[in-house]
């Protein structure tokens, strides 16, 4: 990679790499300091100066031929806080950045020794399939969210197409996904695969401890091997509000994403004077479960358009990926008025976006007409004296 200053800077910062598959599946990541060819932190950089490192970032061993990116970080090395990347058009474009794109193909055909090595491998169709290892279960996961498990397999004949793996809770199918991003039938003899699997927790599963079963399937649903006991986890469902309450301040009905509704809004006060806090409490209603996070921004903008306090946070305090459908999240702010707020008419303006890359969700009225991706409270804050 090559850096260059952009102003002078005190601090030190941190480089981070990550791979990441098409489901943003993490499969490697580095860390190292920023610095120059002559190990000179960027406070120390000439300002023309554009230095060149190699970062290196390991391919983990039965990595499928699939496709991957890399996305770039940076984080200041004092607060650990992730530096904003800003678009070219000097908008927020989220904290990370993809510098990369790959498509990584299959090894070639040569023997090897084993990558992994397990003690007792489980054969499965007819000993065509191995399963080797699996990595740690987490120990409990929230209904309406969804946990990744790692599996290591490997071939010893050619397999059937389209393998499939189903997932289950005791007696209840979870989710049925692909053996691996990696087409079965192209699987090398010998060939380790290691693949990721997201499995979701519906939302009325009943909290509780389960065994975690997967079993091999074809494309219709047919079993081609028993089910192999991954281990135990612990589903835990957390108190959830479905039902809006009575008096949500001002009601609204502001659709964000096709993903959540603005259902009200209630500010403490019309009026305020500088030094002091407004309270603001947001009452959304989840119309489809995220995939993704995202966080609320709130900006109270003053009387020369210009922002003078900012709040960003997930809804509620919640991930957004763990809401159910149907869920009431109520959000509240505390806008602190700075003590040298200027006197005048205040606008309090909000919306969702995606940390990640700060892409905002647009917004749709009730009627269907767009919103664009903010929304302004239709009445001002005063503040005076």
């Amino acid at each position: 990679l090559q850096w260059q200053l952009v102003q002078s800077v005190n601090g030190r910062f941190n480089v981070q790499l990550r791979l990441l598959d098409e489901n943003d599946q993490l499969w490697s990541q580095m860390e190292m300091p920023l610095l120059n060819e002559v190990y000179f932190y960027p406070e120390n950089w000439q300002s023309e100066e554009q230095p060149v490192w190699r970062y290196p970032l390991e391919l983990p061993p039965g990595l499928p031929p699939a496709s991957y990116h890399v996305d770039l970080s940076l984080f200041a090395d004092e607060s650990g806080a992730q530096l904003p990347v800003v678009g070219a058009d000097g908008r927020f474009a989220g904290v990370t950045q993809t510098i990369a794109e790959l498509d990584l193909a299959p090894p070639p055909l040569f023997q090897t020794e084993p990558l992994l090595r397990t003690a007792q491998p489980q054969a499965l169709l007819d000993g065509d399939l191995l399963f080797l290892q699996q990595e740690l279960l987490p120990e409990s996961v929230l209904t309406a969210s969804s946990f990744t498990v790692d599996l290591y397999w490997q071939s010893v004949n050619k397999l059937p197409a389209n393998l499939q793996l189903q997932f289950w809770a005791e007696d209840s199918p979870l989710v049925t996904l692909p053996l691996s991003r990696y087409e079965s039938s192209l699987w090398q003899n010998g060939q380790v695969i290691h693949e990721k699997y997201r499995v979701p927790i519906p939302a009325d599963f009943v909290a509780a401890d389960y065994d975690l079963r997967v079993g091999v399937v074809v494309e219709d649903g047919r079993s081609l091997a028993e089910l192999l006991n991954l281990g135990t986890i612990a589903v835990v469902s957390p108190d959830r509000l479905f039902s809006l309450p009575d008096d949500v301040g001002q009601p609204v009905w502001l659709r964000f994403g096709e993903l959540v509704s603005l259902r009200g809004y209630d500010l403490t006060t019309a009026t305020a004077v500088p030094g002091t806090p407004v309270q603001l409490t947001l009452f959304w209603q989840v119309d489809r479960q995220p995939a993704e996070i995202y966080s609320t921004f709130v900006h109270l903008v003053g009387p020369d358009g210009q922002i003078v306090v900012q709040g960003d946070q997930w809804p509620g305090g919640l991930p957004s990926n763990t809401w159910a459908q149907g869920q009431v999240i109520i959000d509240e702010y505390a806008i602190q008025l700075p003590e040298a707020a200027p006197l005048g008419s205040y606008q309090i303006v909000l919306g969702l976006y995606a940390p990640a890359n700060g892409l905002r969700l647009p917004i749709v009225a009730e009627d269907g007409t767009a919103q664009g991706d903010q929304f302004v409270l239709p009445l001002p804050l005063e503040v005076g004296r």
